[in-house]
């Protein structure tokens, strides 16, 4: 997590301790993820060892999402949220990746997974008795790790791994539902909206997801 997102939490519940809105709450969501990743110079180079075509297949799979939320109620109609969330690792099955040999082929197999501690703004809309609308704007300290692991397509012997990572930054939102079971507990249905460019040498990449959760509150 980012530092500097770690003494703006701290700061503003410990600002508030004396309060009695907090909440917290646990999500149970599915990630539909879309990412690429595009070598950007994939030129033969026997001098530098680079003897065959880098090729990277990304997972599309859909994969669990659980996160934790602690809430502030700033008002009647706005809160403040913290969560913590990791995306499950995803893992390709091994497919051949051209090596640039006519006599050998390679097998090569990638996994992913991403984590993340979120800070956001969120607005409630009554809409019904116990019905509520809720929208939110925030910022996301992220993490994701790529890697491919390369064997030989005979023994299956371990040839090299590739393992990449990169954190950083940036804006997501969010919208959903809530009813409330009664003034302590209430369930929630929304849908929030991530877009973040890890940095990668030599390789172009870009991860958008949304992850759908079904959720309890419990408010104290």
């Amino acid at each position: 997590m980012s530092p500097r997102l770690l003494v703006i939490i701290s700061f503003l519940f410990s600002a508030s301790a004396s309060a009695s809105d907090y909440y917290i709450g646990l999500n149970f969501g599915l990630s539909s993820q879309d990412v690429s990743l595009d070598v950007i110079d994939n030129t033969l180079n026997p001098a530098l060892n680079i003897n065959y075509i880098k090729s990277y297949r990304v997972p599309d799979e859909t994969a669990s999402s659980p996160s934790i939320v602690l809430g502030y109620r700033l008002g009647q109609d706005t809160a403040l949220e913290i969560s913590f969330s990791r995306v499950a690792e995803i893992t390709t099955d091994f497919q051949v990746l051209d090596d640039n040999d006519p006599a050998t082929n390679y097998l090569a197999s990638e996994r992913m997974e991403s984590k993340s501690v979120s800070m956001a703004l969120v607005g409630f809309w009554p809409v019904y008795e116990h019905w509520a609308l809720h929208g939110k704007l925030g910022v996301s300290s992220w993490r994701f790790d790529f890697a491919q692991q390369v064997v030989e397509d005979v023994t299956f012997d371990l040839k090299w791994t590739d393992a990449m990572s990169d954190s950083g930054m940036n804006i997501f939102y969010g919208l959903g539902v809530s009813y409330g079971l009664n003034p302590a507990l209430e369930i929630t249905l929304g849908i929030d909206f991530h877009s973040y460019n890890p940095d990668f040498v030599n390789i172009n990449v870009k991860h958008d997801m949304s992850v759908l959760a079904l959720g309890a509150r419990l408010h104290f």
